[in-house]
């Protein structure tokens, strides 16, 4: 059997488990992290479209609830638990046309090593945290799928820019910041990027500052006057284009930690700068792999941004939320703990790769290097990750409730994760060359985290199954 020929039995089995995964949570489970389904039963009900405080998940942008909302209403379906699974199937198909854009990214990444390729595709493809939101009823899967699409279609616009490439640059951040707020970061990524290839003179200087002001006149106007965003309605309501029915904290200090306020009420998440972001509590997170929901009793990592960050990235089970997809007793903790041990290596290799792109973008920049600062996209890898990476710091920050720590607040910039992922297999690769051995040992090491990976989804859809289609 040839090295192609296994690259493709290989590759099969990857997009086969990645998708039954998928599809089998989205035909069991029941619940999201949060209720959107009442947003969309409230426009199929009533025809009109909801604002903020008519609804807990009210405040978001409408794209995605008046799409689920009018395919409900044209099937129909009346039947809710019917309704719940149409909706998650929709993400279903969404999951797996984002796996494409992924896959397609990755197979052109320039490197020629396809075993890489397959490492990279299936630790974002078998992710578990990714599994669980395209099987949620939820907006996050679309406005990751809008992100991700956007930064591939700029990758390209660099690569050979042209007025389709850019018209749909300009219509999938539309589309992005009509689903949710988040939206609005990777648009400001894209532009940061836009800026940087201004700077250096890549292409012709002239139209890549037309279609710099373009970008940002165009999306900025239209998302006004678009009625899904609600950014008009929202500040002749509330006083701000942004709706959020939470209100930020006072900031913490550097050392002493504050877990309440007698005004304020919040499930303490970061309680100190220290403690929030200079820790990483790995061994409490082996004692207890997941986190607790309560405002006073809870384990010491959940203070702890990268923890929480590291855990919450590699296990489905470590949110312990929502109320079905809890844990009983300590039935998962060995699975999660195999998994949190063995995320240790591809989450060194992902910082070597970040590290690696700032360290050849300040040398490009240092030696004003415009043709190594094109081959790296403008920095718009750099910038969606760090971009999406501070906005997760900065929400932290201000609402201090852990909940506001989640990996699918910066799933948009999914395509940065793989860039810097595959950098970074670059970096720990090459040296192996001559010890093919240590090869091996990497990509077995890959392979065993892949599997506790599928055991952590295929144990929550066994739970799910027993539980919601046939009720002990």
């Amino acid at each position: 059997m040839s090295k192609s020929q296994k690259y493709q039995i290989i590759l099969v089995i990857l997009i086969i488990a990645a998708l039954a995964l998928r599809l089998g949570l989205a035909l069991v489970n029941r619940e999201a992290n949060d209720d959107h389904m009442e947003v969309i039963r409230i426009i199929m009900t009533t025809g009109q479209i909801p604002v903020m405080y008519e609804c807990r998940e009210c405040f978001h942008p409408k794209l995605f609830y008046v799409i689920a909302a009018g395919l409900l209403k044209v099937l129909p379906v009346l039947e809710l638990n019917t309704q719940i699974v149409f909706v998650q199937l929709l993400n279903f198909v969404v999951g797996v046309a984002t796996l494409a854009v992924v896959y397609k990214f990755i197979k052109e990444y320039p490197s020629v090593n396809e075993t890489l390729k397959l490492v990279v595709f299936g630790f974002v493809a078998l992710n578990p945290k990714l599994i669980a939101i395209h099987s949620q009823a939820s907006n996050d899967t679309f406005v990751i799928f809008f992100g991700i699409v956007a930064l591939y279609l700029t990758y390209h616009f660099f690569k050979t820019p042209g007025r389709k490439l850019f018209a749909g640059i300009v219509l999938v951040l539309l589309l992005a910041v009509s689903t949710k707020v988040m939206g609005w970061i990777t648009f400001a990524a894209i532009f940061m990027a836009f800026l940087l290839a201004i700077l250096m003179g890549n292409g012709n200087r002239k139209n890549m500052t037309v279609y710099a002001l373009l970008i940002l006149v165009t999306v900025i106007v239209f998302s006004i006057l678009n009625p899904l965003s609600q950014m008009v309605t929202n500040y002749q309501k509330f006083g701000t284009p942004f709706a959020n029915t939470r209100s930020p904290l006072p900031l913490p200090s550097v050392f002493h930690q504050t877990f309440k306020y007698k005004e304020h009420y919040f499930r303490p998440g970061i309680v100190s700068i220290h403690d929030g972001f200079f820790t990483f509590k790995f061994a409490d997170l082996l004692n207890f792999p997941l986190i607790t929901n309560e405002p006073d009793q809870f384990p010491p990592h959940r203070t702890s941004f990268w923890t929480m960050l590291y855990a919450d990235t590699h296990s489905l089970h470590f949110q312990n939320w929502p109320p079905s997809w809890q844990t009983k007793a300590d039935e998962n903790f060995t699975t999660s703990r195999g998994i949190f041990v063995l995320a240790l290596l591809p989450t060194l290799i992902l910082i070597a790769g970040f590290l690696r792109e700032i360290w050849d973008l300040l040398k490009a920049l240092m030696k004003w290097n415009k043709s190594k600062i094109h081959s790296m996209s403008n920095g718009l890898f750099l910038v969606a990750f760090v971009g999406n990476l501070a906005f997760l710091m900065s929400a932290a920050l201000l609402f201090r409730d852990f909940a506001f720590i989640k990996l699918i607040y910066i799933f948009p910039a999914l395509l940065a994760f793989a860039w810097l992922f595959l950098r970074g297999m670059e970096v720990v690769w090459m040296p192996m060359q001559t010890r093919p051995g240590l090869q091996i040992l990497l990509v077995g090491w890959m392979s065993l985290l892949f599997g506790f990976y599928i055991w952590d989804v295929l144990s929550l859809i066994f739970q799910l199954y027993s539980t919601n289609i046939y009720p002990t």
